[in-house]
């Protein structure tokens, strides 16, 4: 079976122009209000010897959170009312404006709460200089997080040096971690002594080199995920199942896939280890499920669903727990992809928004949604706008359109929706699917070119400053849906 026929047929809902499709009977869409808000804690340390372990937060007596001493923490899902929030676990030498205090949380809305820490400097503490050395092609632009006796992380730049102050004399362990998939470090900890009166001094060199893709091949008859190297090696085989498996999105720490399968007559989101290990299934609805895109923490799951008679965009826990409609679009009344109202979640770097395609509006456009399903928008107008990726600064969306040619092509536009640019023109084949790398450099996609008959999509990679393309694996099977391993 050819892709292009495999995108209009196979498992009846997932491959025709990347939109989920069922069949179905529409059911009340009518949206119901959030009951429960959002609280964000904010603390704010300052002076000598600040506690390098950070602090713990509890509302109402629960469980208590990490925060770290100049930080912001959010906390979703609380009830309306009143709580009492409290800041624990600061230094001996430090103090706090208020340990406790009170906030009320409204429906649908975030409020605030900020603990201000003044420290004074610590009798017999010193301080530890820690610097980190990258190198290679692809270097982890995210930077890396260090910890001292496994205690509250701190940010590290990928070639940087910080100090950890406040450390109480005598031996102590500091750990580098927070790599991306590419990157090694020859040694990830190292034991030091720190005295009160010299710095303590630590360095980790680490070399990052080719980054790894994920992708779906036909190459055994059947859709099946793979990953492989961005240069062409390292091809191994994740998924081998007799029906369709694809739309593979990692994990935000690389552990993780999520993946969309045929089974059972159905479609179901499932999940596995980044190696094909240990595979799960998330969702067992008589609805189609699949589709999914992970919020940046990396504790909920984005999806598209026909749970309500149509696809919409849905989020869950990522342990497949406590699934939610987020969208409520409308059906236009068009005869083409009748229930495929929204689908192609895209999580923004920051957690807020999530990007999506909806034909809303007739056509295919790009829209956007608060991840608490509030402040709908409308970014595109062009003619099947789809298949939205962010930037990993959050400043820009990437996209497939299709022009007057017949034909996808890529596209950036400002987050905002403004000036959308061409990426690929004048093509006489499609270019779909486009994902930024990590650090925003390159895009990944799917493309049946130079075009023609017995042209197969294949997986290509562009290089963003000079556009040049390169194809990551040469075979003749039909290839796509490619997704970059952090």
């Amino acid at each position: 079976m050819s892709w292009k026929i495999a995108r209009a047929t196979l498992a009846r809902a997932v491959l025709a122009g990347g939109a989920l499709l069922v069949v179905s009977a529409c059911k009340d869409k009518s949206p119901t209000g959030p009951s429960t808000g959002n609280l964000q804690v904010i603390a704010t340390s300052s002076g000598q010897d600040i506690d390098a372990d950070g602090y713990t937060v509890a509302v109402d007596n629960g469980s208590a959170q990490s925060i770290g001493a100049s930080d912001t923490i959010a906390i979703k899902d609380l009830p309306t009312g009143s709580h009492t929030v409290v800041l624990a676990g600061v230094a001996s030498n430090c103090s706090v404006d208020a340990s406790s205090k009170d906030v009320t949380i409204e429906a649908g809305a975030t409020a605030s709460v900020t603990f201000t820490v003044t420290c004074t400097a610590a009798a017999g503490s010193g301080s530890i200089h820690v610097t980190t050395t990258s190198s290679g092609a692809h270097v982890d632009p995210n930077g890396y997080t260090i910890t001292v006796d496994g205690g509250q992380p701190k940010t590290i730049g990928a070639s940087d040096t910080t100090t950890v102050a406040g450390v109480t004399a005598g031996s102590h362990t500091v750990a580098l971690s927070g790599l991306a998939s590419n990157c090694t470090v020859t040694q990830g900890s190292t034991t030091v002594n720190v005295t009160a009166d010299t710095p303590a001094t630590v360095t980790f060199d680490v070399t990052c080199g080719v980054r790894t893709l994920a992708f779906e091949s036909d190459a055994l008859g059947n859709s099946d995920i793979y990953s492989i190297k961005e240069d062409g090696t390292g091809l191994a085989q994740l998924t081998n199942d007799t029906s369709f498996e694809g739309f593979a999105t990692f994990a935000p720490d690389g552990s993780k896939i999520a993946f969309t399968r045929f089974t059972n007559g159905n479609l179901d989101i499932w999940v596995m280890d980044a190696n094909g290990g240990n595979a799960k299934q998330l969702t067992n609805d008589p609805a189609e499920d699949g589709v999914t895109t992970w919020s940046p923490d990396g504790t909920k799951i984005a999806f598209a669903s026909t749970r309500g008679g149509d696809a919409q965009i849905w989020v869950m826990n990522a342990d497949g727990s406590n699934p939610t409609q987020l969208t409520h679009m409308t059906d236009p009344g068009t005869t083409n992809d009748t229930t495929a109202l929204a689908t192609k979640p895209a999580w923004s770097p920051d957690g807020t928004t999530i990007a999506f395609q909806s034909r809303q509006s007739g056509n295919y456009h790009i829209w956007v949604i608060g991840a608490d399903g509030q402040n709908l928008k409308e970014l595109s107008q062009g003619t099947d706008d789809e298949s939205p990726d962010w930037s990993p600064d959050g400043k820009t969306i990437v996209f497939q359109s299709k022009q007057s040619s017949g034909h996808y092509e890529l596209f950036t536009m400002n987050a905002d929706g403004a000036s959308p640019t061409a990426l690929t023109s004048g093509s006489s084949y499609d270019n779909e699917g486009p994902r930024f790398s990590t650090d925003g450099k390159t895009i990944a996609f799917y493309s049946d070119r130079p075009g023609g008959a017995d042209a197969t999509f294949q997986v290509y990679t562009m290089d963003l400053a000079t556009k040049a393309v390169t194809q990551v694996n040469t075979d003749t099977a039909e290839e796509g849906r490619p997704s970059w391993r952090p």
